[in-house]
């Protein structure tokens, strides 16, 4: 069989790299001299990587510190990324492969900063540790692993084969966790406070508070029911699922029990699909060449990486998270409430709400934008233009003002010539509905550019 090893998610975050911390335990040195624990514990680091794990004796820092200086006074004028490729070659720290992925990554975060205008050390390190020290390794490095993880944790993640050991947890709230409610005291004997706490219990069903608790039994079950929807939607290829039911509908097992009782086989187990965990004649994935082109790095990171064509998926994933949000928006005052809605939903993660709701406000900072999402204009998401005989288009946002009518698409990626013509073609719609003031815009989240799209009379 497979020798499957199993790993939390705190292995896929970058920061917890030993040679990322490395690098930014000197980033931090740099940026404040005085602080020279960061020295040591860097120094610390490259003794015990260079003595297999032994434990430095006191003062070992002494031998180290004079290459060290040397390192300091070749980056005393270099931006972020040469900092970063120099250290990699001065420290060797590129020599295992476990490191690679790691290195590549947190390599690409300090790249896209700098692209960002984010040029400086104070203001990576800020970004750092507010945003950058919770990346994710996007990887196939650790392919032999099994990654466990809540199910709260998995929003927004996706993953080739899913496995849940344990579906069956409670619909209803259980006596040890149950919450307090602040209950309305109208028509009762305690109204002489608008509201009180008491403890939710089926005994409420009894009391004046019967009303709170329903609702809140209510809400119980169907926080379940979508806790049991994130689930089920994380797997790509194939789905495992076992559910320990009992007697009654207590638990999301029982549910399911209940539901495909009559059609379960013999053996208690329903499938649906096959499988299909190898299939040696499926078409294997694209491989590209990338060669980095940094001269000064040394080994295996200056060595061919293998990926697959797709290597843009992280940054399309972003772009979609993005135009998800805007495309349920009505106005600025929205976004949060908006934003909320889809990490719940499950499309992305508390992290990746962070990014989004930051790129968004940098959005909002255009002109046009800050006027568009106001709410001073009446506002059409994913409104649908019928086209007789042909079905139909869906412009991402429609925006009316008066006599004024403005339709706005979002894009990812690069600009391309079908983009205008696709907005071209939903102007001659409106227009043809008898419209006469229209304009029609491009937006570019990747690169927050805005194009207004000109279509021939």
């Amino acid at each position: 069989g497979n020798n499957w090893t199993f790993v939390s998610s705190d292995v896929f975050v970058i920061g917890n790299s030993p040679v990322v911390k490395m690098i930014l335990n000197v980033m931090r040195f740099i940026a404040d001299p005085e602080q020279t624990l960061y020295r040591d514990l860097f120094l610390w680091d490259v003794y015990v990587r260079a003595h297999k794990n032994e434990i430095p004796a006191p003062g070992f820092q002494l031998a180290e510190l004079k290459h060290f200086q040397q390192f300091m006074n070749s980056v005393e004028n270099e931006d972020l990324l040469t900092v970063t490729d120099k250290m990699i070659q001065n420290y060797s720290l590129d020599q295992d492969e476990a490191d690679l992925a790691y290195l590549f990554q947190f390599r690409d975060q300090v790249k896209s900063c700098m692209n960002k205008g984010i040029s400086h050390l104070e203001g990576f390190l800020g970004w750092w540790d507010t945003i950058g020290h919770k990346q994710m390794l996007a990887s196939e490095s650790l392919t032999s692993s099994m990654r466990i993880m809540t199910v709260h944790k998995s929003k927004g993640l996706s993953s080739p084969v899913i496995i849940i050991p344990y579906c069956n947890w409670d619909f209803n709230h259980s006596s040890h966790h149950a919450p307090w409610l602040w209950v309305p005291t109208d028509e009762t004997p305690f109204s002489q406070v608008a509201r009180i706490p008491v403890r939710y219990d089926s005994s409420l069903q009894q009391s004046y508070f019967v009303d709170s608790y329903v609702s809140e039994k209510i809400d119980s079950y169907l926080d379940s029911l979508n806790l049991l929807y994130v689930a089920f939607t994380r797997a790509i290829d194939v789905l495992i699922v076992f559910c320990p039911y009992g007697k009654g509908f207590k638990t999301v097992a029982d549910a399911m029990h209940t539901y495909l009782e009559k059609v379960l086989p013999p053996d208690g187990i329903f499938r649906l699909g096959d499988p299909g965990f190898f299939n040696p004649d499926a078409e294997k994935p694209v491989e590209t060449e990338t060669h980095l082109p940094v001269p000064m790095i040394s080994g295996k990171l200056k060595s061919t990486i293998r990926h697959r064509a797709d290597t843009d998926f992280e940054s399309t994933r972003f772009g979609k998270n993005v135009h998800h949000v805007l495309e349920t928006v009505q106005s600025k005052s929205d976004l949060l409430s908006s934003i909320k809605r889809s990490v719940l939903a499950g499309f992305f993660t508390d992290d990746e709400a962070v990014t989004v709701q930051t790129r968004i406000s940098e959005l909002f900072s255009i002109p046009e934008i800050d006027d568009w999402f106001s709410g001073s204009w009446e506002v059409l998401n994913e409104a649908a233009i019928l086209i007789p005989g042909s079905g139909e288009k869906r412009p991402d946002r429609i925006m009316i003002k008066g006599d004024r009518i403005v339709i706005l698409d979002y894009k990812t990626g690069a600009q391309e010539r079908k983009h205008e013509q696709q907005v071209a073609s939903y102007i001659k719609l409106v227009r043809d509905m008898g419209y006469q003031n229209i304009q029609g815009y491009l937006l570019y989240i990747d690169t927050g550019s805005l194009v207004r799209v000109n279509p021939a009379e």
